[in-house]
């Protein structure tokens, strides 16, 4: 099992780097609505260290489907998800 601790560590890591790497303008808009869904108080939201609910993604490009109870009965999850215009 990862230690939280260290996950966490990585993440802010994460976050400094890409903050490094995007315009200024847009991190603005990212940090707009993420406070917007911060504020939203919806009911689903899953945090830092809290057990997802299990459920079933479609790859767009192939179709193949990914359960994510079998994915971390492989190992460590990490799910992440964009939007985006195609």
């Amino acid at each position: 099992m990862v230690d939280l601790s260290e996950l966490e560590q990585q993440l802010i890591e994460a976050r400094k780097r890409t903050r490094e790497r995007v315009p200024p303008e847009l991190m603005q808009v990212i940090d707009g609505m993420i406070a917007d869904l911060e504020r939203s108080h919806l009911p689903n939201i899953v945090d830092v260290g809290d057990e997802a609910p299990d459920f079933t993604l479609t790859a767009a490009q192939d179709g193949r489907q990914y359960t994510l109870s079998e994915s971390a009965a492989r190992g460590p999850v990490i799910v992440s998800f964009y939007r985006g215009q195609w």
